[in-house]
């Protein structure tokens, strides 16, 4: 493991500028020395060596003088899976941690770096937050920053590093290149997630702030979110560095929205030039999933520790496949138990049904709707519906998912060419998903039948 230096620059890396603080304490309060540096930050990954040298003129430029540095990079950027495993600690957490990397990705894991970092325990289970990156990827930002003259001490995430010391619950984080929502639980982050949504569109004006707020409301009812205490609210971060309409605006639109909203600042860069000091952050470049080799011993003692380290190695595997199945065995007993209980209902519900058939002689009109909405789906390409409302006056607004705008459209046009369905419209649309890889958006509509309200 590297030399940790008091001496060292924080930059957290977004998709449009790179944010720089040094700092010359471990216990840094505030930076000695912060800038902006207004690049593409793509340029890392497409030509390294002319990204570093634009940074290595800038380090020059504005007089600094650290060579060792802690990389934060934004969500976008990377992946975040949080796991649960049995109690464990050390190379024993380390060795279930790389088995339950094997199994979910099924042998793909080989073009992607992971590192973890301790997300608190439930239900007696070790709680970790898994975070990967291309392997591809981390040779590009390890050659950018060789060029730029500087030693990386460690890599990681901006989110992480900024929800390090942040009370439990959600909180929207806002940096330079987005938004993205995390999670804090027991301590620990247990995930994030970008959001989709583009800080620079937040003016002081109602409308982008609300539009961040309802698209932060759908993150939060998916994935690692669902899970958090509703009651709470939602908190806002501000890395950014939102001026006081904005501010004001968005914090106005996320208690509208999501209920209270404690509200504070944070610095990108500042975050990551702490995190490296912080025990068990997440390291792209250290990894704690990486084996540590053997101690040489001499003799017949060697041999003796070996064997020793083979056999608990061996009943730390076996003992987690047995909790791992004993576990999915209780949740397959809790199911069985819910689906019977399910099935009771669904007989006394069939009962009733049977009771009352005279009523569905006449279908409601609304199926016909829903008929209509499902005939517009396109043959091709990839789309699924998030939401849906049906309004008494006929109004309606579908809430879709997309692989990509291509398969968005011809949604869209289905429905705007669809004779039942009038006053169609796209609300709006955003990137979202993983790397910005799946469209969202909302359509409104009114349907008519035969030219008549319903």
């Amino acid at each position: 493991m590297a030399r940790k230096h008091p001496h060292q620059l924080g930059i957290a890396i977004t998709e449009r500028s790179v944010h720089l603080a040094e700092v010359r304490s471990a216990d840094a309060k505030a930076s000695a020395k912060a800038s902006v540096l207004e690049i593409d930050g793509t340029l890392m990954l497409s030509d390294p060596e002319r990204f570093g040298k634009r940074l290595a003129e800038h380090l020059e430029q504005e007089g600094y003088t650290a060579k060792h540095a802690s990389v934060g990079l934004c969500s976008r950027w990377v992946m975040a899976r949080p796991m649960q495993l049995p109690p464990a600690e050390g190379e024993a957490l380390a060795g279930m941690a790389r088995l339950k990397i094997e199994r979910e990705f099924a042998g793909g894991h080989g073009d992607l770096v992971f590192d973890y970092q301790l997300a608190g325990q439930l239900n007696e289970q070790t709680g970790l937050l898994m975070v990967g990156l291309p392997a591809k990827r981390l040779d590009q930002v390890t050659r950018a920053f060789t060029a730029a003259g500087l030693q990386v001490q460690r890599l990681g995430a901006t989110a992480l590093d900024i929800m390090q010391g942040q009370p439990d619950g959600l909180a929207l984080v806002l940096d330079p290149a987005g938004s993205t929502l995390a999670r804090n639980d027991a301590g620990g982050c247990v995930g994030f997630g970008s959001v989709g949504v583009d800080t620079a569109q937040l003016d002081g004006t109602a409308e982008p702030a609300q539009r961040l707020a309802a698209a932060t409301a759908r993150l939060a009812m998916t994935g690692f979110a669902a899970g958090a205490d509703s009651t709470r609210g939602v908190a806002l971060v501000d890395a950014v560095g939102l001026d006081d309409p904005a501010y004001t605006a968005l914090c106005s639109a996320m208690q509208e929205t999501l209920g209270p909203c404690d509200a504070r600042r944070a610095d990108t860069a500042l975050a990551a030039a702490r995190a490296t000091h912080r025990s068990g952050s997440v390291n792209l470049l250290d990894s704690k999933l990486t084996p540590k080799p053997p101690r040489r011993m001499p003799g017949y003692a060697g041999w003796l520790i070996r064997a020793a380290a083979v056999l608990l190695l061996v009943a730390a595997v076996a003992g987690y496949f047995w909790y791992d199945a004993n576990h999915e065995l209780a949740q397959l007993q809790d199911e069985y138990d819910g689906l019977r209980d399910d099935a009771e209902r669904l007989q006394a519900i069939r009962q009733d049904t049977r009771a009352a058939s005279g009523w569905y002689d006449d279908r409601p009109a609304v199926l016909d709707c829903l008929l209509e909405l499902t005939h517009t789906f396109p043959q091709r390409g990839r789309i699924w519906v998030a939401g849906l409302t049906l309004s008494a006056d006929a109004s309606g607004t579908v809430i879709c998912r997309a692989a990509d705008e291509q398969t968005m459209w011809r949604y869209v046009n289905a429905m705007i060419d669809s004779k039942a369905l009038t006053d169609v419209a796209l609300r709006q649309h955003s990137e979202t998903g993983r790397q910005g890889s799946e469209v969202s958006f909302d359509v409104t509509f009114t349907y008519q039948p035969d030219g008549e309200a319903l």
